[in-house]
């Protein structure tokens, strides 16, 4: 009897140095999971966008289209970010931007490590920066003086040739390339491109001239 109660008072001190360790175990060990960070409030949200004064919904969409307006045609260089598997790919690539809906439109050739990650994951990032001319540099200026870009996340949507869409963003995209809207050569280009197609859920706009409007530099647009 007596020396059931010393195997039981060992084993409990053994379950609780046991406990003790594995709670002093060092980083090398399982991880613990943590909750969930939003860098997007944690960070531009509190940091540039809180207690700031913010630019109606209509006005971000009017100032947005004036950035993104290219020669008039909207048709811009970005930088599209995607992911798989945890490996991220960033892209130059062209996007045409409709104002009215809130979209923007590329094509890129089949079978690019782009295109095939949209494929399996359609999370995506888009941004535009506006480049400094030659006369700005040489007055002096810098990306702290001008300063105007656009942030887009959301998701990326790759129009099937077949959807009745595609012709009617052929009729928007195809004009930006410097030709005609034919159906001839679109249907030329669906053998050897796909139309993506970005969904924005959130757009962060940047641009220290609005700060001589009054408003702050940094605006914030979200899907409703």
């Amino acid at each position: 009897m007596k020396r059931n109660r010393v195997l039981a008072l060992a084993l409990s001190l053994f379950l609780v140095l046991s406990l003790a360790a594995c709670a002093a175990r060092p980083s090398g060990g399982s991880p613990t999971p943590s909750p969930e960070a939003d860098t997007y409030t944690t960070a531009t949200e509190t940091k540039y966008v809180q207690d700031k004064v913010m630019m109606e919904r209509a006005d971000v969409e009017a100032h947005m289209a004036k950035l993104l307006q290219g020669p008039g045609d909207y048709r811009e260089m970005y930088t599209l970010g995607t992911s798989y598997k945890n490996v991220p790919l960033t892209s130059s690539i062209e996007f045409v931007y409709n104002p009215e809906t809130i979209r923007f439109y590329g094509t890129s050739d089949l079978g690019t490590e782009k295109l095939e990650q949209m494929k399996r994951n359609d999370s995506v990032s888009l941004s535009w920066v506006r480049m400094l001319t030659p006369g700005e540099l040489a007055a002096g200026e810098t990306y702290f003086t001008i300063s105007q870009g656009v942030q887009i996340s959301g998701r990326a949507v790759i129009v099937d040739p077949e959807d009745d869409r595609f012709e009617e963003i052929m009729m928007l995209y195809i004009p930006t390339m410097g030709r005609e809207y034919t159906r001839e050569y679109s249907d030329k280009l669906k053998g050897v491109c796909a139309v993506v197609e970005i969904i924005p859920e959130k757009i962060v706009l940047r641009d220290v001239a609005l700060k001589d409007e009054g408003y702050n530099y940094m605006q914030v647009w979200e899907a409703e």
